[in-house]
């Protein structure tokens, strides 16, 4: 009933060990496919700072060139340079919308073709309004009429190519300011976008770490109960092949052939044959141990029999030698 009882708790015992292990097993898998999605979302961002930060390389090149261009043109406007244009009479489209964003970079209020004349004439006043544009300071008017214009300057430059140097100067120096702008402007962004994916690829990298910790402790959980699951099972075959070899090795004493001793005391328990042998011997005749010890059939052993015996022949009993009490040496009674 014991082997019985304790082989059907572990059974239990192993039986919940085996869904604790589906069970661990399930969480390492979800695990698994979290740190799957992690890994390919730090790839996404790795990729994505690489991309941009090729970009910030571009456009910091970019902007210095586009600084270059904006110095050499400034440099470029002399005074011959604007005798020339003064020599213009009859401007097309494309010439009076380039003077009009000329003036509103040098923030005069007056932008027709006549205030343009009269910028260049004054030459030195011209110069110094030039030397003085701040990029940074321009307002969004200005800035919107220079970016329609940076995007558009193959077509503008083609259109002014029958125009003199002077002009040609004014063009590439407004270009130059709008893209100076515009590229300044993306690589802010383009900074700020590097600085959030390099943050989450950070905060990603620390994830993947908690996963690979967690699915650590997931897998030697796993382990350990499977090693004890292990143990059961050698446990259980053990007491298997204890109780097989219990049962084969069992022989009744009745189909030994052995005598079976029986130490009941009213067969056997003295050296006289027993108690009933006693009685038996009285019955018949025979001398009693004790003189005057009598038992009848009616009586009860274990009932104190009314006998009376004199002192004087308990006192010849116990002292003669030559006496012997059945099988027993003299002088010692044995039960």
């Amino acid at each position: 009933m014991g082997k019985y009882y304790k082989g059907n708790s572990q059974l239990s015992l192993v039986q919940i060990l085996n869904k604790q292990v589906i069970q661990l097993d399930a969480q390492s898998y979800e695990m698994q496919n979290v740190l799957k999605n992690l890994n390919n979302r730090l790839e996404k961002l790795t990729r994505l700072l690489q991309n941009t930060k090729s970009q910030l390389k571009s456009l910091k090149t970019e902007i210095l060139q586009a600084q270059e261009g904006i110095k050499d043109n400034k440099w470029q406007f002399s005074k011959d340079i604007s005798i020339e244009i003064l020599k213009i009479k009859n401007p097309n489209t494309t010439l009076v919308e380039l003077a009009e964003n000329f003036l509103l970079v040098l923030q005069l209020k007056d932008r027709s073709w006549h205030m343009f004349k009269s910028q260049i004439k004054n030459y030195d006043e011209l110069k110094e309004r030039i030397d003085k544009i701040q990029v940074e300071n321009l307002s969004e008017e200005a800035f919107k009429s220079l970016e329609s214009l940076w995007k558009n300057n193959k077509i503008i430059k083609s259109r002014l190519e029958k125009y003199c140097q002077g002009v040609k100067i004014i063009a590439e120096m407004l270009i130059c300011i709008a893209e100076y702008k515009v590229k300044k402007e993306t690589l802010d962004s383009s900074l700020e976008e590097f600085k959030g994916h390099k943050k989450k690829a950070f905060m990603t990298k620390s994830k993947i770490k908690e996963a690979n910790a967690q699915i650590l402790i997931i897998e030697e959980k796993i382990s350990e109960v499977k090693i004890t699951i292990s143990a059961f099972d050698r446990s259980r075959i053990k007491d298997e092949d204890l109780d097989t070899s219990d049962r084969s090795s069992y022989t009744s004493p009745i189909c030994s052939g052995k005598r079976s001793v029986s130490t009941n005391p009213f067969t056997n328990g003295t050296a006289s044959g027993g108690i009933l042998h006693h009685r038996k011997n009285t019955e018949i005749g025979h001398k009693p141990l004790i003189p005057g010890f009598k038992v009848k059939h009616d009586e009860s052993y274990f009932e104190s029999p009314k006998v009376h015996v004199q002192e004087d022949e308990l006192h010849s009993v116990f002292n003669d030698n030559s006496i012997s009490l059945g099988c027993c040496r003299p002088k010692f009674f044995c039960f």
